[in-house]
């Protein structure tokens, strides 16, 4: 049309100047023009041709390349969204994953470790702060006059402080007390138990024939990942049993006797100089007791500061190795390309022990469910008379006679060259049809601008 209008002007235009044609008017050119807009507002239809396709397609292709160890289906596959299709040999990733695994479990041993230390670094802290407070409380005594409740209050505060010291040590021989036979030969049992309940499932895993089905591989493996787990569980029950408890137990128990002991201590000893009464040299050495006594506080509150330190550093080394792991559990995912949505397979071109590079279309997945039309020619000038949700007739050049139906259900915003002419694409969704339909059949399309008013 633009082409038969370029025509008439040209037309026009050579009326002004060749022998026998009256020159043309601007009033007659704004005549014509007007015309011919008022022809193409007063359409009904808009016929324009188009390419049948599937209702979705993708090309699909592997984020990084590598030798194809097997391909699990074949042109005309119907498969569901997450299926697995093409698998890369993924011997390299499986390497990756097991030290990023073994790298996470050492970053996590770290970690553990950090945080005993910095427990038993707050112990401390906690021990030398009440060293201050008793030599402090030496210290008033001897520049006071005791009076009788007093002395009672610190009687009554060795007590307490002995006490204390009992139910701290009762505390610790109960933790540190050795593991009976009984209770080794109980978790002797139950390992024993784990590893007859994992044998089965290992032998079933170890008989699978070749070929097997990707799911049933994946239910057995995950069966024998949790008899693992129940094994290596009732072996670690054993050897802590038999190891008894750590050494970090072992300090942090002391450690909570020795505070009861120093404060028992130092409330006899504040006892002590009360009874025994003020002397210079006493008062001197307490003040020297003081000093020294802050003096380990302020190490103490160092040393936990550096097992702050300690333990950020080891969270900083988990997060990094649990990012690892991500990275390489990615990767491993990667080495199997998986439908992205439910279609059928169309252009498989995988081979088993073909190397497939990086970005290489390995196969497209299209959704047959329903078909479109993609038109080709659609012009400037009858995109304008369209909108989404209009009916449209089909006719298919492959199938003479049969006229289909369906409605617009997209127009391109942005146009684009067809044969020099600027073409807009517009989609049009068909009706379900029992047709022999195929990709890339040629259509001819006829849209009711009325709308089947």
């Amino acid at each position: 049309m633009k082409q038969a209008r370029f025509l008439l002007l040209l037309l026009i235009g050579f009326g002004a100047v060749l022998p026998g044609c009256q020159p043309t008017t601007a009033t007659e050119t704004a005549q014509a023009d007007v015309a011919v807009a008022t022809t193409d507002a007063d359409k009904t239809a808009v016929t324009t041709k188009g390419e049948i396709v599937p209702l979705r397609q993708a090309t699909l292709s592997f984020q990084s390349g590598g030798p194809v160890r097997s391909v699990l289906v074949v042109n005309g596959d119907q498969v569901q969204a997450g299926d697995p299709l093409v698998q890369l040999d993924d011997t390299n990733q499986q390497i990756a994953m097991t030290q990023a695994e073994a790298q996470l479990a050492q970053a996590q041993a770290n970690l553990q470790t950090a945080e005993s230390l910095r427990a038993q670094a707050q112990t401390n802290l906690e021990t030398a702060r009440l060293g201050v407070t008793a030599a402090q409380t030496r210290l008033d005594i001897l520049t006071e006059d005791p009076t009788a409740a007093q002395v009672a209050a610190l009687e009554s505060q060795v007590a307490v402080a002995q006490a204390n010291v009992g139910l701290a040590s009762a505390n610790r021989n109960a933790m540190l007390e050795p593991v009976s036979e009984a209770q080794i030969y109980a978790a002797q049992s139950q390992l024993i138990a784990a590893e007859a309940a994992r044998l089965p499932i290992q032998s079933a895993y170890n008989q699978l024939p070749e070929g097997t089905a990707a799911d049933t591989v994946q239910q057995v493996q995950m069966q024998l990942n949790a008899a693992q787990a129940q094994v290596n569980a009732a072996q670690a029950a054993l050897s802590q049993m038999k190891e008894g408890a750590t050494a970090a137990q072992h300090q942090a128990a002391n450690a909570v006797v020795a505070a009861a002991a120093a404060q028992r201590d130092a409330a006899q000893a504040r006892l002590d100089l009360l009874l025994a009464g003020p002397k210079i040299e006493q008062q001197r050495l307490a003040e020297i007791e003081v000093g020294q006594a802050e003096a380990l506080v302020a190490q103490a509150e160092l040393a936990v500061l550096q097992a702050e330190e300690g333990v950020t550093e080891a969270q900083t080394g988990v997060a990094r190795a649990q990012v690892a792991w991500e990275v390489a559990q990615a990767a491993l995912e990667q080495t199997t390309l998986r439908a992205p949505f439910a279609g059928v397979i169309t252009q498989l071109a995988a081979r088993p022990g073909e190397v497939v590079g990086t970005g290489a279309p390995v196969l497209t997945l299209a959704n047959t469910s329903a078909w479109q039309v993609q038109t080709n020619d659609l012009t400037e000038l009858d995109v304008v008379l369209l909108q989404v949700g209009l009916p449209a007739t089909i006719q298919i050049e492959a199938l003479p006679g049969e006229v289909l139906h369906g409605q617009v259900v997209d127009l391109a915003a942005v146009s684009r060259l067809n044969q020099g002419d600027v073409t807009y694409v517009a989609t049009i969704l068909l009706d379900e049809t029992n047709l022999p339909v195929r990709w890339g059949m040629t259509a001819t399309v006829e849209i009711d601008v009325d709308g089947g008013e």
